[in-house]
């Protein structure tokens, strides 16, 4: 059973705190109210994981005290606050938290934070058991040495690399080897990475007699020795490679970037021509929560699949669920490998057995190859302006460098709370990056809904490339309303999204008042549960329904025709599942889901004040407010409806993003190489 330690100075609260948790089914190992108290309880019972106020008595810091219980015991970390401000949080950003509790919490949300500090600890402890540090490192080197972890990161480059990597030593630490010694064709990258995989796989040391490499528009043919880094009785942590590089640097012919499998004889002229047929896009769509950006991005690329039939669009995505979606004619994707979000700006594999860090480097590392094979004209990186954790970094560096690519951002309307986004970006360089990297940003909403440019201060150089494209909504044309028979009765759909949180505390208190209070007359229900919802919540709602005049779904590729269809949707209020209800929906009771951060929750007050749904807050959630709530919809005018009718709702994001697109001069070389 999962060990939980409580380190909470009030009184009340840290009772209330320790009946929940054993509600819950975890035990509670101790509890504290200072510092020293803490350490002394962990030390008799080592926690799993540890629930710890920031501000302790006796001024105790709970920073601190998470610190040193995470250094002795190895646990998980969730603070609690009664302050959600980016500056409270990014104070336990170096404790790496696997989640936060805000004051005052619900049962639902201590469920969901030791849900996923529990699974966090799970990798956590996979990955220590296959990390080990290296203990010497090269302070003075002569030749050209470069020391590499398993994870393909630079750890130690001597001064006599600089020839090789065009990058000063200092410079060069930190970054992808496969970034860093830029193969100058697909098959010398390849056999590199072999040649290392081997090593590590081995221990045995190899000899690479040609590698070619592309560097400040050279391409050099370099040797090099390729030696396992290990701890004494313990398998390769990394790779340490002995470069051996030529007296002389033949020179390229001008214009070859070298870097992408070209041919030497790529062409210097660079044309310019219309976004359309021939046209290459690519987009990046993270995915680590829910599909909210899948659904975006496909909607996207279908509008501009009819309005350009022509164009060879490549979707990169992190999504575990892409294989369900109809492609457009002209697309394909690529699969990342998937990630979760566990707490602010902190992810794990989904499914890999690798720490944070390793997946991080392996995705980055995907992405910049993938640019650089694909050579995009058109660049889409959907609503994370860096990638996950910065892994669009080098890609983005790359295209921009080469300077033959458009690259746009595009936003949602609400990201979170305006304060937490203003900090983070400042603190990520994110301003910059729009700055200086993007040559357009699109948001995907409307400013008399939500000033987004306003309430996230864009520089004044960044709002000239800024465009508002109305919400990004389904583009196939068909909407209209069914005609409803008085005689059945109401159909409500409810839907948590991809269910991946907040499955549960929208689900369950439904199936409850249909079991034990119903409307009068009665109701139909389909409900979907989501694909990413955990199996034993899957199953409990499966068995709730048994009985009830309810259909469980786990997946449907779209709402659409359930929307239409429905009387009402109670649902969560990620941004595809507003959009659709704009567009399709009659009536809708809002539940947000406001794990993470706070978009849901804004959205819903947003659409309650425009007077298009009912919002409820998941702390407020009863079976009993959830039947009051729905019955008084229900008794009510469509307002979704009748709002559609008045021209109230922008919708046609995806049309004009496609003639957006239209408008773009594209940079191209006068002929792009093939394969």
């Amino acid at each position: 059973m999962t060990k939980i330690l409580i380190t909470e100075d009030e009184l009340i609260v840290r009772m209330h705190l320790q009946r929940i948790v054993k509600e819950l089914g975890y035990e509670v190992c101790g509890t504290a109210a200072t510092k020293e108290e803490a350490l002394e309880k962990a030390a008799s019972a080592p926690p799993d994981v540890a629930l710890m106020d920031i501000h302790l008595a006796q001024g105790s810091d709970g920073v601190e005290t998470a610190k040193e219980l995470r250094e002795r015991h190895n646990c998980e970390v969730i603070f609690i606050t009664a302050y959600g401000d980016a500056r409270t949080v990014d104070r336990t950003a170096e404790v790496e938290a696997s989640g936060y509790l805000v004051k005052p919490f619900s049962n639902a949300s201590v469920r969901a934070a030791l849900q996923t500090a529990r699974s966090s600890h799970g990798q956590r402890r996979l990955a220590k058991e296959r990390e080990t540090s290296l203990s010497n490192l090269f302070e003075q080197q002569k030749e050209a040495v470069l020391v590499v972890n398993e994870r393909g990161s630079v750890l130690f480059a001597s001064p006599g690399t600089t020839r090789a990597t065009g990058k000063a030593s200092q410079e060069a630490v930190g970054r992808e080897l496969g970034e860093l010694l830029c193969a100058a064709d697909t098959e010398s990258g390849l056999r590199l990475q072999h040649t290392i995989g081997r090593v590590l796989d081995s221990g045995e040391p190899e000899d690479l007699e040609i590698h070619r490499i592309a560097v400040e528009g050279r391409v050099l043919e370099i040797g090099m020795h390729i030696t396992a880094v290990r701890e004494e009785g313990q398998r390769p942590t990394g790779v340490l490679l002995t470069l051996r590089l030529p007296a002389n640097e033949p020179e390229l012919p001008h214009g070859n970037d070298g870097a992408n499998g070209t041919s030497s004889q790529a062409p210097t002229e660079v044309h310019e021509r219309p976004f359309g047929a021939g046209t290459r896009l690519l987009v990046y769509s993270h995915d680590t929560f829910g599909l909210g950006h899948l659904r975006r991005c496909h909607n996207l690329v279908r509008q501009l699949g009819r309005d350009y039939p022509e164009l060879s669009t490549l979707l990169v995505t992190g999504s575990p669920m892409v294989h369900r979606f109809d492609a457009p004619p002209g697309t394909d994707y690529l699969k990342l490998p998937a990630v979760r979000k566990v707490a602010p700006e902190q992810y794990e594999a989904r499914s890999l057995s690798m720490s944070g860090k390793s997946i991080h480097n392996l995705r980055s590392n995907l992405l910049l190859h993938t640019v650089k094979d694909f050579q995009p004209d058109v660049v889409l990186v959907d609503h994370s302006p860096l990638g996950m954790r910065g892994e669009m970094l080098p890609a983005l560096r790359w295209l921009k460098e080469r300077g033959r690519s458009t690259l746009i951002l595009g936003l949602r309307e609400i990201i979170d709370e305006p304060d937490r986004v203003e900090a983070t970006w400042k603190n990520q360089g994110v301003y910059d990056v729009l700055r200086d990297v993007y040559d357009h940003l699109v948001i995907y909403g409307d400013p008399n809904v939500y000033e987004t440019a306003r309430l996230y201060r864009l520089p004044e150089e960044v709002l000239a490339k800024t465009h508002y494209l109305d919400y990004v909504a389904d583009p196939r044309p068909d909407a209209r309303t069914p005609e409803r028979d008085p005689s059945i009765p109401p159909l409500v759909v409810v839907t948590a999204g991809g269910g991946d949180g907040g499955a549960g505390e929208l689900i369950e208190p439904f199936l409850h008042m249909l079991r034990q209070d119903p409307p009068e007359g009665g109701l139909r229900a389909v409900v979907l549960t989501g694909p990413f919802v955990e199996p034993e919540l899957k199953n409990r709602l499966h068995a709730m329904a048994e009985g009830l005049p309810a259909t469980v779904k786990d997946f449907i590729p779209s709402t659409w025709e359930l929307f239409r269809e429905a009387d009402l949707v109670l649902s969560t209020c990620g941004y595809n599942t507003m959009t659709e209800l704009l567009v399709h929906a009659q009536r809708s009771v809002l539940i947000p889901r406001v794990l993470h951060r706070e978009e849901q929750r804004i959205r819903a007050r947003r659409m309650e004040e425009l007077g298009l749904a009912t919002y409820l807050h998941p702390e407020d959630v009863t079976p009993a407010s959830m039947g009051a709530a729905i019955r008084k919809a229900l008794a009510g005018p469509p307002a979704l409806a009748i709002a559609r009718r008045e021209g109230r709702l922008p919708c046609d994001g995806a049309r004009r993003f496609a003639e957006f697109c239209g408008t773009l001069t594209l940079r191209t070389a006068a002929h792009r190489a093939t394969r």
